[in-house]
């Protein structure tokens, strides 16, 4: 079955491009929406939030009253530095904002970030459903068997059919745009090695790259057979938070300040030092971890930077 999907996946990348891969997280994102605005208001009508509230604080009272913001990090404000999380994530991370900017020529960056704010906030309430699922189900043992008890026991099987629907087109919509992301940088950076002095043809360049979209999903695939589901899980938080790191520090600072090649450099080395040994370490969260290494990447870029700059620029 995995197969089959990544099969899928591959040949829509590479037919499809980046408008295809626009219009699936659209289509994705908006039904997802709707979903839980069903499952919201399917849970609150069931119960309140204030008898939600009372009865898990009967079962166990960190639920209401936590002492650390694990894993986010120790402290209770640890929690909230996801949102500056993810506001440097989508800026240093194209492949997350670029595909709806995919969807037509001339879009409006400012209309686009309201619609991500809005649709944000609605897909924030769908860890309702483990909280409502804890109440009618104690014995679960297992906190991401929720969503399929939910979706099993309580919508009408219809519902539930097509919710799940969605949620694999969001898995599909996420390979989809890692897949392009990194079959594209990988064909960009093997074309320049191949033809500096001359330019290929259009062909040769789609041929190109629809061939790395096969060779990263048969990698992908590969792993999936040797690395344990944790590590898989783990590094998805690792990779994409070390990158943040990393490049963050550049884009951001730039901003404000122009710096030279050698600050640039030392700045994604450091940014992607601090943030693998601050999450390989433990000694803080997910979140602080790319976090610190994103203040390292800024403070070496700008230190660097005039250090290597010309006296006469």
């Amino acid at each position: 079955a995995s197969a089959l999907l990544l099969t899928i996946i591959a040949i829509y990348t590479m037919w499809g491009g980046l408008i295809a891969v626009a219009w699936t997280d659209t289509f994705m994102v908006i039904g997802m929406a709707i979903a839980s605005i069903y499952m919201v208001t399917q849970i609150f009508t069931d119960i309140s939030l204030g008898e939600m509230i009372q009865q898990l604080r009967a079962i166990d009272e960190s639920y209401t009253q936590p002492e650390t913001s694990t894993p986010y990090g120790e402290s209770k404000a640890s929690v909230f530095l996801v949102f500056a999380y993810a506001m440097i994530f989508s800026t240093a991370l194209p492949y997350m904002s670029v595909r709806f900017m995919a969807m037509k020529s001339g879009i409006s960056i400012a209309r686009t970030g309201i619609y991500t704010a809005v649709l944000g906030c609605i897909l924030s309430m769908v860890p309702l459903v483990g909280l409502y699922v804890r109440l009618k189900n104690p014995d679960l043992t297992t906190a991401d068997n929720a969503m399929p008890w939910y979706l099993a026991n309580i919508p009408p099987m219809l519902v539930g059919s097509v919710i799940t629907l969605f949620i694999i087109f969001a898995m599909k919509s996420t390979a989809n745009s890692i897949l392009h992301t990194l079959s594209t940088a990988v064909s960009h950076d093997l074309r320049q090695a191949l033809f500096i002095h001359s330019h290929p043809p259009g062909k040769q360049v789609l041929l190109l790259n629809r061939l790395w979209v096969v060779l990263v999903a048969m990698i992908g695939f590969a792993a999936t057979f040797f690395l344990p589901e944790v590590m898989l899980n783990f590094l998805g938080i690792f990779s994409s938070g070390t990158l943040m790191a990393s490049l963050s520090g550049v884009m951001l600072v730039s901003i404000v300040y122009t710096g030279t090649m050698p600050g640039a450099l030392a700045s994604m080395v450091a940014g992607a030092v601090t943030s693998i040994y601050l999450l390989t370490s433990g000694i803080v969260g997910w979140v602080e971890g790319p976090l610190l290494g994103v203040v390292a990447s800024a403070v070496v870029y700008i230190i660097v930077s005039m250090l290597t700059k010309p006296k006469n620029a």
